[in-house]
Formats: structure tokens, C-alpha cells, sequence
């Protein structure tokens, strides 16, 4: 294989970050992207000088793509998965892959039974303020942890929800950020397991 082929479905502001990180990838090529809204083909066409489809079969057909980048809105995240699997090309998903545990089992499930690999982007991971915390509790540090707090400051405009009618909605955004790094740092204290923990992930380096 002389370069992967990589789609992305979604053309929200994620986006940008992932053509620039991948068009600065050797051996990676982007074939084109997939957005549900029709109206915003051309515009998409435009901005980032790719060819932009608004239906996953003619998207997914394409013999070129090895790879298909999920960057839709969170609670959609499944549709995307799974029409990706069907269609036989790996999946590389912003994350979280799905807002609830049983979704993203089945989507877990749905893979391996397509025989694709499955990742899920968790980059804040391996920033360096959160891999501090990490190697305190994990080393023994902070002595046996009998509780954790997790809180998130982020700054959000008003206009980075009322651009969207999807983010801040626990139906389609969820509330899952803080969750997962607080369970990922302190190992993990609850039984039901979240699904990028069982698949392939990038290892930061140490």
C-alpha cells in the first residue's frame, strides 16, 4: 500500500483540526469528506478544496478509502460507526465513540464481527498536566484514593451552543468528559466498562 486513504464524516470546527493534522501525515492522503447537510456541500467544497458527499453509500463505495475519520455530532456517532464497519473500512472516532455504555458495546461488538479496527481519539491524555496527575495517583503518591472529584474549565461562548443544536444536550453531547479521565487517572473504580478502554489506542510517550 503505497499511502492510506482516509475519509471524514462531519464537517463541524473538529474538523479543520483533522485535515491539517492528517494532510501532515506521510503516507496519508484525504480522499474527501461526507456531511448529512446537502446545503453545506459547496461551502465544504470551498473551504477546504476536497470532494464533499452528503450520502454514506456514494461516500463509502469509494475503493480509495482505508480509513473513515467519525467527526459528527456525538450522539450520532453510531450511525456513522456503523455504516463505516458495514462498508469494511477501518474507523478512527473523535471522541467519545458513543454518549451511552451500551452503544458503544454494540459498536465494539459490531467491529470486531466486520473485522475492522476501532479507535477513539482521547488526545487529552497525554497533555502534560493531566499525565502529572496520572503518574501521582498511579505511582502510589497520593496514598489509597477513596474518592475523586473531576471538573473541567473550560470556556464556552454562548454562540458555541447556539450555533449547534446538538452540543450541551445530554441526548446528543452528553456528560461523559471529566468522567472518563477522572475514571481513567483513578484507575478505573467503577465495574461497567467504557468502550475506548477496549480498543486500540495511540501510547503517549513516556
Amino acid at each position: 500500500m503505497s499511502h492510506i486513504g482516509v475519509g471524514i464524516i462531519g464537517t463541524g470546527s473538529i474538523v479543520y483540526t483533522y485535515v491539517k493534522c492528517l494532510s501532515e501525515i506521510e503516507g496519508v492522503r484525504i480522499i474527501g469528506l461526507c456531511t448529512k447537510s446537502a446545503d453545506r456541500v459547496e461551502q465544504v467544497k470551498a473551504e477546504f478544496g476536497l470532494p464533499v458527499y452528503s450520502d454514506y453509500n456514494s461516500f463509502l463505495s469509494l475503493p480509495e478509502i482505508d480509513l473513515v475519520c467519525v467527526c459528527n455530532e456525538s450522539g450520532k456517532h453510531s450511525e456513522a460507526i456503523k455504516a463505516v464497519a458495514m462498508a469494511q473500512k477501518h474507523v478512527l472516532s473523535e471522541k467519545p465513540l458513543e454518549v451511552t455504555t451500551e452503544k458503544i458495546d454494540g459498536l465494539i461488538a459490531l467491529c470486531e464481527k466486520q473485522k475492522v479496527l476501532l479507535g477513539c481519539v482521547l488526545q487529552n491524555r497525554c497533555s502534560t498536566d493531566y499525565r502529572k496527575v496520572e503518574k501521582a495517583v498511579k505511582s502510589g503518591k497520593l496514598g489509597k484514593l477513596l474518592m475523586g472529584n473531576a471538573s473541567i474549565n473550560w470556556y464556552r461562548s454562548e454562540a458555541y451552543y447556539s450555533n449547534s443544536n446538538w452540543r450541551g444536550t445530554i441526548k446528543l453531547d452528553g456528560w461523559w468528559c471529566g468522567f472518563y479521565k477522572s475514571r481513567y487517572s483513578y484507575g478505573r473504580p467503577i465495574n461497567k466498562s467504557y468502550g475506548p478502554s477496549s480498543i486500540g489506542l495511540c501510547q503517549c510517550p513516556n
